[in-house]
């Protein structure tokens, strides 16, 4: 049902038609709905490579409270008993306070973490800030040079990695 309410300056920063309005969010509904995340083919090695070491896997996401139902699309659910989305938690990465939180979850001092991610503005931060060891996943070789982290190419690097770092 939309109303002027929903649609009013006070919210938008301009007024916008009810009809203009449900129009635009249908439009946007639509066009994420022919969109799908797809699982890069070195996780699922990287996975069982990992499932023969003690760790604790978890995944920390700028997502909304569908973080879970999206890991089990994805048949990701079972390889990390840790979710945690920024709706969630009411905190968003690169605040280190999401991945404290995370850590505490978890049972664990935030130095023995690591946080592998693949975006260096959001994922390094705030992982350093919070005191864990920051991994890069640099696919294109784009970031040759993280400040004060770790960088991989794959994914299938990050067993050996975190079985050297301890």
């Amino acid at each position: 049902d939309w109303s002027s309410d929903v649609c009013s300056s006070d919210l938008a920063g301009f007024d916008l038609p009810p009809d203009h309005a449900e129009a635009i969010f249908t439009t946007m509904l639509d066009l994420g709905a022919g969109s799908r995340l797809e699982v890069y083919d070195d996780v699922a090695p990287a996975l069982a490579a990992l499932a023969d070491v003690d760790l604790v896997l978890g995944v920390i996401s700028n997502m909304d409270a569908s973080l879970r139902t999206t890991l089990a699309a994805l048949d990701l659910d079972a390889a990390f008993p840790i979710a945690v989305s920024s709706e969630e938690a009411g905190l968003a990465k690169p605040d280190p306070a999401i991945f404290r939180h995370t850590a505490a979850l978890a049972g664990l001092d935030p130095a023995v973490c690591a946080y592998v991610g693949d975006q260096p503005a959001i994922d390094l931060p705030g992982a350093q800030a919070a005191g864990f060891t920051a991994v890069l996943v640099d696919r294109a070789n784009v970031h040759p040079d993280p400040d004060h982290a770790v960088r991989v190419r794959s994914l299938s690097e990050v067993p050996t990695l975190l079985t050297l770092l301890g």
